[in-house]
């Protein structure tokens, strides 16, 4: 019996997801995720890759952080104020939360008027 190069071909699937991380914040909300791998089997033989990603990544919370800790998105904004500049103008980082509700990543924006949303 002759195998041709469909017979041989092994396209890749992918396993089971791993467990999730740890929160990437011990209070408020953070970031923790999870990874697989495409060894269910393993692409051989010029079999294709899985489709898609291998990591996926949700907002976890904590509990809420002390008062006199500040808000953590604001402190991250006050790190990169003297690193940032945009079209020849420095720029002040602000917190920034999508208004259409549907999540809260973190964004930030410039303080000038009209200012300038990056992320």
């Amino acid at each position: 019996m002759w195998r041709t190069v469909n017979q041989v071909k092994q396209d890749g699937s992918w396993g089971s997801w791993g467990p999730y991380s740890s929160c990437s914040r011990s209070c408020e909300t953070g970031v923790r995720f999870r990874i697989r791998q495409c060894d269910n089997p393993k692409p051989s033989s010029g079999g294709e890759d899985c489709p898609g990603v291998n990591y996926e990544y949700q907002l976890c919370k904590a509990d809420e952080c002390p008062k006199q800790s500040g808000d953590f998105r604001a402190q991250q904004c006050q790190q990169h104020n003297l690193y940032f500049e945009f079209q020849g103008s420095k720029h002040h980082w602000l917190p920034f939360e999508h208004p259409d509700g549907k999540f809260s990543q973190q964004h930030s924006s410039t303080g000038a008027a009209g200012g300038v949303v990056l992320g």
